[in-house]
């Protein structure tokens, strides 16, 4: 069971790290504000960025308390922190009144997100590992899940996101594909942080090629091309992570090959959206926190078939 939805109003607070709020040195915590594997993280002191012995940095305008962990990370801006701003301007209506605290060091696409899609200029920057920033007033909205279990609200958080302007435009210029093959190979080869490989992906390539699969890096495309691209297709087959949860936009009936779930993310996403989800592991070799995975080729065929089957009755 998901909760309510919400914007916490907080009063002479602190924040430390990307988002986290200290009243009277306790931490605003809950399943609607922290996920439990954050949770347990800063209750066990591994939370590296929360350093309560830095200076304090006094902030009198109201402000808006956006970004959490792993705000590095398109997943994270893609089911955490973006509901969060489109809650916000639910609410409250015009942000222009707030400034919208964002760490040093936030990459430049979710700047643009935000910028493009949210109207959002007034950033306050955050340099987390040089100070506490002092609020005299802030919201901090909930998330638009528990623990990934999704508020049935998400679906009009990417409603929004199908009507904008500019994911119409894309979806009159952009050619159709009805069945994309998600790659991460460009992205993993200048990642620091990305550490799964697909060993024989060239062979998955020509497999997905042979089915009609068309094949992109969504990291390559501007945001609404991903959103245009994935609303239209019926098949989707990628390796888990934060490419493949861009099927957050794709339709009910859609189906997902999931190749190496590491969560329950991609579920619960295919729960909320109404989709058909078939995972497929592999055996995986993991060497200096470098995991490699082989597809069977065998078996991504029967996925695929099966994919074929249940979004096309009576076609093969």
């Amino acid at each position: 069971m998901v909760g309510p939805l919400g914007l916490y109003f907080c009063y002479d607070v602190e924040m430390m790290g990307p988002g986290f709020i200290f009243k009277n040195g306790l931490l605003l915590d809950g399943l609607d504000l922290i996920p439990t594997y954050v949770a347990h993280d800063v209750d066990a002191g591994r939370q590296w960025d929360l350093k309560p012995e830095l200076g304090r940095t006094a902030v009198e305008r109201p402000c808006i308390v956006l970004v959490s962990n792993a705000y590095r990370i398109y997943g994270h801006w893609l089911v955490d922190m973006l509901p969060k701003l489109w809650l916000c301007q639910r609410f409250l209506g015009d942000l222009s009144s707030f400034s919208i605290i964002v760490p040093r060091g936030t990459p430049a696409w979710a700047l643009s997100i935000m910028e493009r899609f949210f109207g959002v200029t007034n950033i306050l920057w955050h340099e987390i590992n040089n100070e506490v920033l002092k609020l005299s007033s802030c919201v901090v909205p909930s998330l638009l899940h528990n623990d990934h279990y999704f508020h049935p609200r998400m679906n009009d958080f990417v409603s929004h996101l199908l009507a904008h302007p500019h994911v119409a435009a894309a979806a009159a210029s952009a050619r159709p594909a009805e069945r994309l093959y998600i790659t991460r190979r460009a992205f993993r080869d200048r990642s620091t942080s990305y550490s799964r490989t697909i060993a024989n992906e060239e062979q998955v390539v020509d497999l997905m090629t042979e089915f009609g699969f068309t094949t992109i890096a969504p990291e390559e495309l501007p945001w609404e091309e991903q959103i245009a691209l994935f609303s239209r297709a019926r098949i989707i087959v990628g390796e888990s992570g934060s490419g493949l949860h861009n099927t957050i936009f794709s339709p009910a009936d859609a189906c997902v090959v999931c190749l190496n779930p590491e969560n329950q993310l991609q579920m619960s996403i295919a729960a909320l959206r109404d989709q058909i989800v078939i995972n497929q592991v592999s055996p995986k070799r993991t060497v200096e926190a470098s995991t490699s995975y082989v597809v069977d080729l065998g078996r991504l065929r029967r996925a695929v078939a099966a994919a074929i089957a249940a979004t096309n009755p009576g076609r093969a």
